[in-house]
């Protein structure tokens, strides 16, 4: 990112042009020094000294000796200019940004400035500032393509996947769909969850530069995306063979382990609502993920439940509490196209005891289309008198997730369920969701959802049963992006609800909150919360919150080439 092998071009570029008559051909440090401590004042000394310590590879010394010469003559468009860029070379971003301001007002026409300035902030990851920096040199120098290509990168960069696409566009436009514009096009594709057409786009490429770094690199992004996972271990292995110890090969690895590798995660969630319903609820799980893409799964759940007498959820005989364990093992593997998956396992509570299972299949039949189906049986666990009746279901699922734009997704869920006491159950969700903002620190997304249930018989079972429910709601989702391994999630939600036994509709919402801490490292905390206000639940009650803990392993990728 930083593009250290451009900065040394223009340091060196500087040190053999820009001072070139007063600086010696191979220069001896010790007489310098001992000229800045006879003439501290004199600027062209301290100058001299910077350009000796550059021709020798020491840039923090030369940025230090730079640093005395601007604050003798703060006004010297030279001296900040060598400033600016030693203190890029150095990694000090801080002082080379101050120096490309200083600049700007004592040159305010130098457009070349404002280009400096904008890569500046792009390399030391002020995305934000570097598309604001690319815009104003773009309106003055429109006809630069280079310009275009790191618009569009930066605004990559900070996932803004979208608008990379339109400048990427308009640089098509002007200067026709080159080398360049194709690379940085598969860059972002890969990245915005349409990785088959960054491969489409990828593959003449890379055949005919299979050990480039950059189309490696790209090319194991979008397998990663595409879940193909030898294929993505494969050019793993071959991308760190290029560059083993890039910053960029890390960071490929750890998207690479965060989307396939095996993980652990025990996690603990505890509920209360308004009915005065409480759960709590230990479930430890596991997962190994192989080369192949097989992906087998286990795992253990506890629920303790308990509702106060009178409550209409407490068990039958009065009884306020209740417990369900199951113990279950999965398996998943993609077949032409398909991932088929399964899940397995013994439900029991103190008066039953049967198996319970999940099979289910997912499909992607092009970028940006998701259709999911799934059978599931088991125990219907919603209160202490749902586990005490014993009752059962049979649930059939489907899902679509369908986003005809990168700034757009539509998901739908539909459910049908049948209960062991003889009852029906239909719900169904509609949820478009808009991207609004994507910026250096900020997500946000604005959306809405369409809720349905309706049951066929209303029973005095412990759960919700009404014959029709609706809700209708907006929905605001942000997100900080507060470090690199650190965010913070939310959904606020507001809307307006009604049922058979309030036919009036009436306002009700929602919040949730979710903090992860280790996003891309072997460890990571997910600490989460949320509650509902005034909107129905599954016990039927009109409010409730709910917080979870949960601490994941997530171990690396095995490559290929290690099996």
């Amino acid at each position: 990112m930083k593009r250290v092998g451009l900065v040394m071009f223009v340091v060196i570029l500087w040190s053999t042009n820009s001072f070139a008559q007063s600086a010696p051909a191979v220069p001896d440090i010790a007489p310098l020094e001992r000229a800045v401590q006879e003439s501290p004042q004199d600027a062209n000394v301290h100058v001299q000294l910077s350009q000796g310590y550059a021709m020798v590879d020491r840039p923090l010394q030369a940025l230090e000796a730079m640093e005395h010469a601007v604050a003798i003559s703060p006004d010297s468009v030279d001296f900040l200019r060598a400033r600016a860029t030693l203190a890029t070379w150095a990694g000090d971003y801080a002082r080379a940004r101050d120096s490309y301001r200083r600049l700007a007002k004592l040159q305010p026409d130098d457009h070349d400035v404002a280009l400096n300035f904008a890569r500046v902030n792009a390399w030391s990851g002020r995305t934000d500032a570097a598309v604001d920096a690319y815009k104003q040199y773009l309106r003055a120098k429109p006809d630069s393509p280079s310009a275009w290509i790191e618009l569009a990168r930066s605004e990559m960069w900070r996932g803004n996947y979208a608008a990379a696409l339109d400048n990427l566009d308009t640089y098509q436009d002007r200067f026709g769909n080159d080398d360049a514009c194709t690379r940085e096009r598969a860059a972002v594709l890969a990245r915005a969850g349409r990785p088959r057409e960054a491969l489409d786009i990828l593959e003449p490429l890379f055949r005919a530069h299979a050990d480039d770094y950059e189309l490696t690199l790209t090319r194991t992004i979008a397998l990663t995306a595409d879940r193909r996972t030898r294929e993505a271990s494969q050019a793993f292995d071959a991308l760190r063979q290029l560059q083993p110890d890039s910053s960029d090969t890390r960071s490929v690895e750890r998207t690479v382990r965060n989307a396939l590798g095996s993980t652990a995660d025990p996690g603990v969630n505890l509920y209360r609502d308004s009915s005065t319903l409480e759960i709590l609820r230990v479930e430890p799980r596991a997962t190994m993920v192989f080369a192949s893409g097989t992906a087998l799964s286990g795992g253990f759940e506890h629920e303790q439940l308990r509702a106060d007498k009178g409550s209409g959820l407490e068990q039958i005989d009065g009884t306020e509490s209740a417990r369900h364990d199951q113990i279950w093992i999965g398996a998943a593997h993609p077949f032409a196209g398909v991932n088929l998956r399964g899940r397995v396992g013994q439900s029991r509570t103190a008066i039953d005891s049967l198996t319970a299972y999940a099979i289910g299949a997912d499909v992607m039949p092009f970028d940006g289309l998701t259709l999911s189906v799934e059978r599931s049986s088991g125990l219907f666990v919603v209160s202490p008198r749902t586990v005490g009746l014993g009752l059962h279901q049979v649930s059939h699922s489907g899902r679509v997730e369908w986003s005809p734009t990168l700034r757009l997704v539509v998901a739908g869920n539909v459910r049908s369920q049948t209960l062991s006491d003889n009852n029906r159950r239909w719900e169904f969700t509609l949820q478009p969701r808009y991207s609004v903002a994507r910026t250096e620190r900020l997500n946000l997304d604005l959306g809405a959802v369409v809720g349905h249930l309706s049951t066929r018989t209303n029973y005095d079972n412990g759960y919700y049963d009404p014959s029709r429910y609706q809700y209708y709601g907006f929905i605001v989702y942000p997100y900080w992006k507060m470090r690199e391994n650190v965010g913070l999630g939310m959904s606020l939600g507001l809307g307006a609800q009604r049922d058979d036994f309030s036919p009036a509709f009436r306002p009700g919402g929602n919040a949730s909150a979710e903090a992860t801490f280790g996003i891309f490292k072997p460890w990571a905390l997910k600490v989460s919360g949320g509650g509902i206000f005034n909107q129905r639940l599954g016990s039927g009650a009109f409010g409730g919150y709910s917080a979870s803990v949960s601490v994941i392993r997530k171990f690396s990728f095995t490559s290929s080439a290690a099996r």
